[in-house]
């Protein structure tokens, strides 16, 4: 797999190392083939936390705040909490 399938497979299981290896090993092997650095994947889980939001701020969903709580939850910023706090009022 290329760098960019491995970051699709890591934005379509949202985040998850668990749940990729679970669901599919290969698109795990290759994410630990590639080495991705802990910089490219903080990049990767900013970049899929506000794709979230956008998702949030459209249809309301709670699964996608729990989603945002738990990409977020081993590293706070303060803009991520911001957004974190305006999400919570935009759950249906």
């Amino acid at each position: 797999m290329t760098f960019e399938e491995v970051k699709k497979e890591f934005f379509k299981y949202v985040g998850s190392l668990f749940a990729m290896v679970r669901e599919e090993k290969e698109a795990y092997e290759s994410y630990k083939l590639l080495n991705i650095s802990a910089d490219t994947l903080e990049k990767w889980r900013q970049e899929l936390f506000l794709n979230l939001w956008e998702q949030l701020k459209v249809n309301g969903a709670s699964g996608l705040f729990n989603r945002m709580y738990n990409l977020s939850e081993n590293k706070h910023n303060r803009e991520n909490l911001l957004i974190l706090k305006e999400a919570l009022h935009k759950v249906n």
